[in-house]
């Protein structure tokens, strides 16, 4: 097997690729396109690969660094495996062996965006403190105490990806019990960030123009101006690369997409204007954090957000803007990418009315921007 180079890491194509200069580390790549790395364990009778986590939360120093220390607790006997003339003892289950389980079980079935984002509340919140961990042993107690602990939206991210690792670890038989099942719910403070109706809090389109004027220069504040520009979301523009824009037009993947299918979005003068402000920044990320090879975190975002108002109401504002204003309904319901019509209308309904959706957003940005 030829190695690849650090360069290609995230080019190569489907399957499992050795990398060179880091013994024992290779790039898994998905067909759901997710990438991430694994480390080939030998014990001198069995052969283990062993995940790392995802391409996207861990640069290649890091996944280097990491291999060489599972490999060194092989050798010195610290990592649990099977030798021979060794009495068998029952296989310990930890919350990071039912995730990896999991992360493989998804791979195949969703977004590469999502697992990103369950790669990212992974390791920012749920490893530190469970990740070597039994999950057999684990109390609900210890899940509670994780999630009081963290603060806004991520606080749901957190349950949501324990119960389903949880669940996972119950169905196959590590665990007795979900630790992180809905008994737990009652313990725990409300994160719901929607209204009492169920729909996100859109901030009035008349505030819009001087709520972003208020925003002081940066990526964060970029990031955030183009989606009230663009109307799409907060996953498509922080996972923007620089691939996905030619010219004047940006097409979301359908990878990435909530569709499923390519999104292109026309751009305006002062969403072109932003993405020249940050040119130079990374290689591939449009929105870089500051973890090399990473995109933006929402968290990161969310937190410039206006307090009463959540960053996916920009979408419902520029809906509301659109219909008070008597714009182009069809290209409004394009532009937020929305099932609309029957399915006859849609099968006959081939254009992606980008002249219209062109005309609309260029109306928007003269509003928002005025």
């Amino acid at each position: 097997m030829r190695a690849i180079t650090a360069r290609q890491v995230h080019t190569v194509g489907r399957g499992r690729h050795r990398v060179a200069g880091a013994p024992g580390l290779y790039v898994e790549v998905r067909p759901s396109g997710a990438r991430a790395w694994v480390v080939r364990l030998w014990n001198g009778t069995r052969e283990t690969m062993r995940g790392l986590g995802s391409v996207c939360d861990k640069t290649l120093t890091e996944a280097k660094r990491e291999a060489l220390l599972r490999r060194a607790e092989v050798v010195t006997g610290a990592e649990p495996t099977k030798r021979a003339g060794r009495a068998q003892r029952s296989p310990v289950h930890t919350w990071q062996d039912a995730f990896d389980r999991l992360r493989a079980n998804k791979a195949g079935s969703v977004k590469a965006s999502t697992l990103c984002a369950n790669d990212s509340v992974w390791r920012k919140h749920i490893a530190p403190v469970l990740g070597s961990s039994e999950v057999a042993s684990t109390t609900r107690e210890n899940v509670i105490n994780l999630i009081v602990g963290i603060e806004g939206t991520s606080a749901g991210k957190v349950r949501t990806l324990a119960r389903e690792i949880g669940a996972l670890a119950v169905s196959i038989g590590w665990a007795p019990a979900n630790p992180a099942g809905k008994e737990i719910d009652t313990a725990l403070p409300v994160t719901a960030k929607r209204q009492g109706d169920g729909q996100y809090r859109a901030m009035p389109h008349a505030m819009i123009a001087g709520f972003l004027r208020t925003l002081a220069p940066g990526a964060v504040a970029n990031a955030i101006r183009m989606l009230a520009l663009t109307g799409t979301r907060l996953g498509d523009v922080i996972g923007a690369e620089w691939s996905e824009i030619d010219g004047d037009v940006w097409t979301v993947p359908g990878a990435r997409h909530k569709s499923g299918k390519d999104h292109p979005v026309p751009l305006t003068a002062p969403v072109l204007a932003i993405l020249d402000s940050q040119r130079g920044q990374s290689e591939r990320c449009v929105f870089p954090s500051m973890r090399k090879g990473a995109h933006l975190f929402d968290a990161k975002v969310r937190k410039q957000m206006h307090a009463d108002y959540d960053l996916h109401g920009f979408r419902a504002s520029l809906k509301t803007w659109s219909a008070e204003h008597g714009m182009d309904r069809e290209a409004t319901e394009s532009v937020l990418a929305h099932v609309d019509g029957t399915a006859v209308e849609r099968r006959y309904q081939r254009s992606d009315l980008m002249a219209r959706r062109r005309a609309l957003l260029d109306t928007w940005a003269a509003y928002v921007t005025a």
